[in-house]
């Protein structure tokens, strides 16, 4: 059984559906689960992308995040309030997390010119 409620649920398929290429999800897909959710899949270590050879954890993990939100950005056509739905953080926090990042975007200018 899920150990989630269906919103939860719904949130996990679609974030499965905007970040898995192709039409089949395997259980490796499944690794960004978090917490009470984690324990549903087992850790398979990821094989390291040869281009990224050479780089930090905080470079790698930064570009990760940006390409994690642009493409999630992408998916629900600029929606932050969407966006930040799916990843699972408060609106505010995309808008900081996207600012330090770099991404900029119509959304984004809007937000910052209404403060």
């Amino acid at each position: 059984p899920w150990p989630g409620n269906v919103r939860e649920l719904r949130n996990v398929i679609e974030r499965l559906m905007i970040m898995v290429p192709g039409d089949t999800i395997g259980a490796r897909d499944l690794g960004f689960l978090e917490g009470s959710l984690a324990p549903l899949v087992e850790p398979t270590a990821a094989a390291p992308d040869a281009s990224g050879a050479g780089q930090s954890l905080h470079d790698a993990r930064t570009r990760f995040e940006r390409e994690f939100i642009l493409k999630t950005l992408a998916a629900q056509q600029g929606n932050i309030s969407r966006t930040a739905e799916l990843l699972g953080v408060e609106r505010s926090n995309l808008y900081r997390k996207m600012r330090a990042l770099g991404i900029a975007g119509r959304a984004l200018e809007r937000e910052e010119e209404a403060v």
